[in-house]
């Protein structure tokens, strides 16, 4: 936390500093700057000095003189570097002497500083705008006392106070409503636009009015808000900060609850569920929820087309149930502009800012703050969860010294190259999947981060489910990524194999068959002949079938194969669902075909054999469909399974959209149920053989023990098939629930208990 008492501090410096030279210049004097500048470090001085310089042009222009920046360089030579002085200054002089109607323009601007032209241009090129950058502006010393009427507020308590604003605990006299009311400088029109941003996570703005200046008080904007009473996640930061890793977990956010409500006056319900529930989970649990919450808030905010902009631990608001809510949203293009990069430094938003966001600031850079996007926020809510994981920033950014320019150039290297740290105890699986995440999210190139909250808030959900976030995450290697780079191979092979061996299994029973059938006397002589016209009739069946059945495996995936392979046109959401659970299907589709298959076989290899040696004897042919069928029906049951794993570890995912919820629950349950069907296929196939075998009278103890052990073999495989698909389908389907970060206690024990998880 003393880094946040360093910034406040810092920020009570300038307003003390500005307030006082503003009122020495309302006393009728022309005071110097000098007298007013801190003793403090280069970079703090520069920043007093150049919001001094910016009253001082405003006293002066308003009072018909011709004051010019050059006028303060030769008095304080430090304001200014090789390019000339702060580009923010000049904007100021313009900004002044447009608004009072003088003649200047950008020429002007650029002859007079031509080190600053470049960036000149980029603020002020082809608009008329006079947008002051005068931190003076915000800076409003608002006394009042609990008790006191303001408008139509009854205050209650001061509950937050800052340089620029300050924030009471009141009553709404009209309606009997009790909100947080910041008082500020009258600049800007925020409150107008988050009004109309309706999301339990995200702070709710009721409405503001405005205060008339008078004679002890400058003209005031109130802002009426949802009160929470939970103080923000600066100081949870805190707690984390100060405790050690091992013994991090709920309780941390509890006790932080507690103290602010406390502190308010307002107390806390000791039964509250949800804040109970928040004491016994584990403290990645517990961030993984609030991080949840706040990129839905942000996903909600992104939609309605408004950007934060400053993403940072202390304007994330607590309620009393330890829920999180995004306040402070900087949605002026202001926000954006260099000339706040000095205040940004000392409020702490430059820490948690993207690179991009970071180039906005820089006057020299080409990229204009119009460019960022809602990645940007999501960076730095990375930054910010790291924080919170495990107490400390990820960018480990060195002080700016006498110079913030520099500061920022460092900071954005720094980020460019990818230095971030988020040290995680590799014990924890949790902890290290929730960092791998948080470490992409920072990633330099915002086209590498989660393309939208939405996205970041379904992954996180992952973060506690280990089976789905290795089902649904991008495989690296192994037979995964083979598969999803050659599907129509990997799902012929998941076809092939169970059939081959069944078929071989087929062909050496016959063969025992025809070996029995022809022992007798009678038949002897026809033994060889049998034999033969049994392989020629096999041959003729597979040269027939085998063909026939690749041209309907490829029909079955020919819609499937381009998508998975990425070489298909985009399709809608619509579309997409219709062909995930035809791809679920497959499975089923390519059984019964094989199934189809096997009884033609047998029915076709039993007429060709007769046509060649004339029919066997009834019993043989009994026994001949009844080996084909029953290793049919096995042969079904293990392609069902192997093809299904397939889908769902393989297929299936990369037809998600993972930036989007999925309703394909019922599918999947269709899935798993099936999956109980051709279990019993399975299992049921060599008893029945077994059945006939003894009702036919046949004394064929060999295959009776190679049956009874093949079919042992083939059911423990297909009870643990069953197993692993009834996990899959149960992790898919959690994952596809939206991701709210709002599961009770009793669900993550569930949860636990199938996946050997937590679910946040």
């Amino acid at each position: 936390m003393t880094v946040a008492i360093e910034q406040t501090a810092a920020w009570n410096v300038v307003a003390e500093r500005l307030e006082a030279f503003i009122a020495a210049w309302e006393s009728g004097s022309e005071p110097a700057l000098a007298p007013f500048l801190p003793e403090a470090s280069p970079t703090l001085r520069r920043l007093v000095l150049v919001e001094l310089v910016k009253v001082d042009l405003d006293f002066r222009i308003r009072s018909g003189r011709a004051a010019r920046v050059e006028d303060y360089l030769a008095d304080h030579p430090e304001i200014a570097d090789a390019a000339g002085p702060p580009v923010e200054l000049v904007c100021e002089e313009y900004h002044l002497r447009k608004s009072r109607g003088e003649g200047i323009d950008l020429a002007e601007l650029c002859g007079r500083f031509p080190g600053r032209a470049a960036e000149l241009r980029r603020w002020l090129a082809g608009t008329e705008r006079t947008i002051t950058t005068s931190l003076a502006a915000d800076i409003v010393r608002a006394e009042f006392q609990p008790g006191h009427t303001v408008d139509d507020f009854h205050v209650l308590a001061e509950v937050g106070r800052g340089a620029f604003a300050t924030v009471y605990l009141a009553r709404q006299i009209s309606i009997g409503r009790i909100v947080a009311l910041k008082v500020s400088g009258d600049r800007g029109d925020e409150a107008r636009t988050l009004a109309q941003l309706d999301h339990p996570h995200i702070v709710r703005i009721y409405d503001q009015r405005r205060l008339e200046a008078a004679a002890d008080r400058p003209r005031m904007r109130l802002v009426y808000e949802q009160f929470l009473p939970g103080g923000t996640l600066a100081q949870v930061v805190d707690r984390v900060r100060r405790t050690p890793a091992r013994d991090r977990c709920g309780a941390i956010l509890v006790e932080a609850v507690r103290e602010a409500a406390a502190s308010s006056g307002l107390g806390l319900a000791s039964d509250s569920p949800t804040l109970a529930a928040s004491a016994r989970t584990s403290w990645p649990a517990v961030v993984v929820r609030i991080g949840i919450q706040l990129a839905d808030a942000l996903a909600h905010a992104h939609a309605a087309g408004v950007l934060h902009r400053d993403v940072k631990p202390a304007n994330v608001l607590l309620g009393a149930d330890g829920s999180v809510h995004l306040g402070d949203f900087n949605t002026s293009s202001l926000a954006s502009h260099p000339a706040h990069g000095p205040a940004a430094y000392f409020g702490g938003s430059l820490a948690y800012m993207s690179p991009e966001h970071l180039e906005a600031f820089d006057p020299g850079h080409e990229r204009s703050p119009d460019e960022l996007d809602g990645r940007t926020d999501l960076f730095s809510l990375a930054a910010l969860l790291a924080e919170l994981l495990t107490g400390r920033r990820p960018f480990q950014d060195a002080p700016a010294g006498g110079d913030v320019s520099g500061a920022i150039a460092d900071m954005l290297a720094r980020r460019q190259r990818g230095e971030h740290t988020i040290d995680v105890a590799a014990a924890d699986p949790a902890a290290v999947a929730l960092a791998e995440l948080l470490g992409e999210c920072l990633a330099a190139d915002r086209e590498c981060r989660p393309g939208s909250g939405r996205e970041m808030a379904r992954r996180l959900a992952l973060v506690g489910q280990p089976r789905a976030r290795g089902l649904l995450g991008l495989p690296r290697g192994g037979w995964r990524r083979f598969a999803r780079a050659r599907p129509f191979v990997a799902a012929s092979a998941c076809m092939t194999l169970p059939n081959l061996i069944m078929a071989i299994a087929n062909n050496m029973h016959q063969r025992r068959i025809i070996d029995a059938s022809y022992a007798t006397a009678d038949l002897a002589p026809r033994h060889a002949d049998a034999l033969r016209a049994f392989h020629v009739a096999g041959a003729i069946v597979n040269v027939i079938v085998i063909p026939l059945a690749i041209w309907i495996g490829w029909r079955v995936w020919a819609g499937i194969v381009p998508r998975l392979r990425g070489t298909a046109p985009p399709i809608d959401a619509a579309e997409l669902e219709r062909l995930r659970r035809r791809t679920l299907f497959c499975a089923d589709r390519l059984t019964w075909i094989a199934v189809s298959l096997w009884i033609a076989c047998g029915v076709g290899g039993l007429i060709l054999f007769a046509a060649q040696v004339g029919w066997p004897p009834l019993p043989m042919r009994w026994l001949f469909l009844q080996s084909a069928s029953v290793c049919a029906l096995m042969a079904a049951a293990y392609t069902f399974f192997l093809v299904t794993l397939l889908v769902l570890r393989s297929f299936y995912p990369a037809l998600l959209d993972r930036a989007t919820d999925h309703d394909d629950e019922a599918a999947l349950v269709a899935v798993g149920r099936r999956s109980g069907w051709y279990l019993l296929m399975a299992g049921g196939g060599p008893l029945l053989t077994m059945g006939l075998m003894f009702l036919l009278g046949s004394d064929d103890r060999p295959a009776l023990v190679l049956l009874t052990c093949a079919g042992l073999v083939g059911l423990a495989f297909s009870f643990w098939a069953h197993g692993e698909i009834g996990a899959d389908v149960a992790a898919l389907i959690t994952a596809g629930r939206p991701a709210n970060g709002a599961v009770t206690e009793s669900r993550s024990r569930v949860a636990v208990r199938r996946d050997d998880s937590w679910r946040p």
